[in-house]
């Protein structure tokens, strides 16, 4: 803080009209920086308290584990480590080609052990310190949706512990890592939309090329995004709302993790499939060249959607019908429609694509939650905001453009499973774990009861802004959340 003038300068400044309200003026005018930067280094630390909690209850959540429960796709990812690492292959023609992205992330642990139980635990404990990472993000994601830190901050929190977002780092599988990988892609092409310096734009293009490359190496799902980003490139290129030469730099960034995914790809289907793998872009194919497969594949990608709001508790699914009307209100921000439309068409796409691709062998997963749960994580933090901040018409608004296509889905995904869903053993329960949570059934979980179940907490949420509107009472999220 400025020193207080010295007596003789407040002595020679007492006969001069308003020098008192000048000097008073200027050391407010210091103190409000310095207060802001205590209280942004309050917030910091918070921050990173909340990362350590998060990271500290995945992996408390996975202590008990000591071998590879997720078959084939764990062991897959653990062997296709081990090769990176130069360690022995094994097998896996004709089955999924698992993709270099996750297992290079993990390969370090083969450096130091080759204990199968040591490294899965060490795969865990860095999956639960990755995977913590949606709560920071998640706050950033909320400031930008302009929520105030303690909103942002129990909004970030509790979305670190959907399921979507905590399940998957208790195994070896690249759903422990993709939420924050998406979310941090989607922060980074939205600063390169928004960003003040050109040093800054050119750091979060080259980002979010690198991310975006990242997560088509991390799963086959990140081919939509790399696609959503390549149209957003362009488009923010052609109608120069970014300067030109950092759509160059992003597109030369996009095609370093793209190729050494390719070649590191390459590598290991020479390795560990020895007589060819099983392509994914093959069983869409021959699903798409029928009607019958056609209409198959949208009964699956009504599947995804309901799983998407399902398992988003409805929030998320507030928030895709906020964005949808955010892309068509042309009084919105630029930068807010480009990334409401890009957000929405990955989404979409994956919805459609990912099932599409999905083998005979998984007849359950037509219906699963982990194809979307990076865009379900980002969609959340969306629909808290609007339903902390838009009123109830509005809200009303965009749950009545969310429940008809929900039923619809719900209709088609009840006359598909018969009206409940199982998840009586590890399988069935890995596939259809919110649901079974919603019902409280362990054996089979009712559709229209997890429906039900999901309705009635978009309606306590609804119900529990009323704290808001209390003068004097602390904006804080984590008693209506809770």
């Amino acid at each position: 803080m400025a020193r207080p003038p010295d007596t003789a300068a407040r002595t020679r400044s007492a006969g001069r009209p308003g020098t008192g309200e000048a000097v008073g003026g200027a050391a407010a005018n210091v103190t409000r920086p310095v207060t802001r930067g205590r209280q942004a280094r309050r917030w910091g630390l918070l921050l990173v308290a909340g990362w350590l909690v998060q990271a500290g209850l995945r992996a408390w959540l996975s202590h008990s584990q000591v071998m590879p429960l997720a078959m084939p796709d764990e062991s897959a990812y653990l062997i296709a480590a081990r090769v990176l690492a130069g360690g022995p292959p094994a097998n896996f023609s004709y089955s999924t080609l698992y993709p270099a992205g996750y297992p290079l992330l993990i390969t370090p642990v083969y450096w130091f052990t080759h204990n199968p139980a040591t490294v899965y635990r060490a795969v865990l404990m860095i999956n639960a310190a990755i995977s913590a990472a949606v709560m920071p993000l998640g706050y950033v994601a909320c400031r930008r949706l302009r929520l105030d830190r303690p909103e942002a901050f129990g909004v970030a929190m509790v979305a670190a512990l959907l399921p979507a977002a905590l399940f998957y780092s208790e195994f070896a599988m690249t759903d422990a890592i993709y939420p924050v990988i998406v979310l941090a892609w989607l922060l980074a092409t939205h600063s390169w939309l928004t960003a003040r310096s050109v040093r800054g734009q050119y750091a979060a293009a080259i980002g979010s090329a690198l991310l975006a490359g990242y997560a088509y190496a991390v799963h086959t799902r990140g081919a939509v995004m790399v696609a959503g980003y390549v149209v957003v490139g362009a488009l923010v290129t052609w109608r120069r709302l970014v300067p030109r030469r950092t759509s160059l730099a992003a597109g030369a960034a996009l095609c370093l993790p793209l190729g050494a995914a390719w070649l590191l790809n390459r590598h290991l289907s020479s390795v560990m499939y020895p007589s060819g793998p099983r392509t994914l872009a093959g069983e869409a194919l021959i699903r798409l060249h029928s009607v019958h497969g056609v209409v198959f594949v949208l009964e699956m990608a009504a599947g995804q959607m309901w799983r998407f709001v399902l398992d988003g508790w409805g929030v998320a699914g507030l928030g895709l019908a906020a964005s949808v009307f955010v892309i068509f209100r042309r009084t919105a921000r630029t930068d807010a429609r480009i990334m409401a439309a890009l957000g929405v068409g990955v989404t979409l796409v994956t919805a459609v694509v990912s099932p599409a691709a999905l083998p005979p062998t998984q007849p359950q997963a037509w219906a699963s939650g982990r194809y979307l749960d990076g865009m379900l994580v980002a969609f959340f933090l969306v629909g808290a905001a609007v339903l902390l901040q838009a009123d109830l018409r509005r809200i009303l608004l965009y749950a009545a453009c969310v429940v008809p296509p929900t039923v619809l889905a719900m209709v088609a995904v009840g006359a598909y499973a018969a009206g409940s869903v199982p998840t009586a053993w590890f399988g069935a329960a890995f596939v259809f774990a919110e649901p079974a949570v919603l019902t409280q059934d362990w054996t089979k979980a009712s559709v229209w009861v997890a429906a039900t179940s999901m309705s009635w907490l978009i309606v306590r949420a609804r119900t529990s802004r009323a704290p808001r509107k209390m003068k004097g009472k602390p904006k804080t999220l984590f008693t209506w959340l809770g």
